[in-house]
């Protein structure tokens, strides 16, 4: 197994993930415009739109019990759909990460594969040099995933034994501190799966990032904190996660909006990139 190989199978989960972020999106716009045109219509005299909908279950008794009732205007679905739209949203993030999180772990693999030496020693569990000599690579990946503290401790050796990798991390043409952005969506990923992507007090939460990530200065710290809010609501939202685009300002006849949710996965994209490079250069 390469690294170039590893990396590959990477993207191309990445880029699964991207397309079927755009068929929600695609699928959600024919939605709307079917509701703003119903609203159009409702002005000129038509019938309002309006739907009801029942909600029943079968008990143990074989008889059907309800257990809610919903009726929405053509307002009230457009809310709702946006939200849809959200937490899909979220969730493609969460696979975004894990998926990183996949490549991370087989870029630790390689490196023991190649290397027995780029590995501690207690990373390889309780096996002689005998036993050793016959292991594999899924044997490798199923040692680094079982790693103690996860990928956390896989990137914090990797910056301390791969060449440039740490530098470049918080220095480069993105001016984006990427071991924090990693750190970050992490933990929006956390909340998002235990936590439907919403947390009791975005102040804490924040502290507990920065806490987290360590080693972010009095200096950095505001604009990484705008960082972090670009990715939540407003209002009644201001503690959820949101990833719904933004319409971007434009003088032109096109709308342009920023897709968040790829802005987060991007991220992801570039510091895989970054290790893959530094790894390719240190294994050739």
């Amino acid at each position: 197994m390469d690294i170039a190989t590893l990396y590959q199978n990477y993207t191309i989960k990445i880029s699964e993930i991207h397309l079927h972020q755009k068929l929600v999106r695609s699928v959600a716009d024919t939605q709307l415009k079917a509701l703003h045109e119903a609203i159009k219509a409702s002005a000129t005299g038509l019938s309002p739109y309006e739907a009801k909908y029942k909600m029943v279950f079968k008990s143990i008794s074989g008889n059907w019990e309800n257990f809610g009732f919903h009726k929405e205007n053509a307002e009230d679905r457009i809310r709702s759909i946006q939200l849809q739209i959200n937490s899909q949203y979220r969730w493609f993030l969460a696979e975004a990460y894990e998926a990183f999180e996949d490549f991370v772990e087989e870029a630790y693999a390689f490196t023991g594969f190649v290397n027995r030496d780029a590995w501690p020693l207690s990373d390889f569990g309780g096996i002689t040099l005998n036993e050793l000599a016959n292991k594999d690579f899924d044997w490798l990946r199923g040692r680094a995933a079982d790693k103690r503290d996860g990928i956390k401790s896989i990137l914090a050796r990797f910056r301390d034994k791969v060449p440039g990798f740490a530098e470049l991390e918080t220095k480069n043409q993105l001016e984006m501190n990427l071991k924090f952005a990693v750190q970050a969506i992490e933990m929006f990923r956390h909340i998002i799966v235990h936590h439907r992507g919403r947390v009791n007090d975005k102040t804490k939460f924040f502290d507990k990032i920065f806490e987290k990530c360590g080693n972010v200065s009095k200096k950095e710290r505001p604009e990484l904190e705008g960082f972090l809010n670009y990715y939540f609501g407003s209002g009644a939202h201001e503690n959820t996660i949101f990833l719904l685009e933004i319409e971007a300002p434009s003088e032109g006849p096109f709308l342009i909006h920023y897709n968040r949710f790829e802005d987060l996965s991007r991220l992801l994209l570039a510091e895989a990139h970054l290790l893959f490079t530094k790894l390719r250069a240190q294994y050739p």
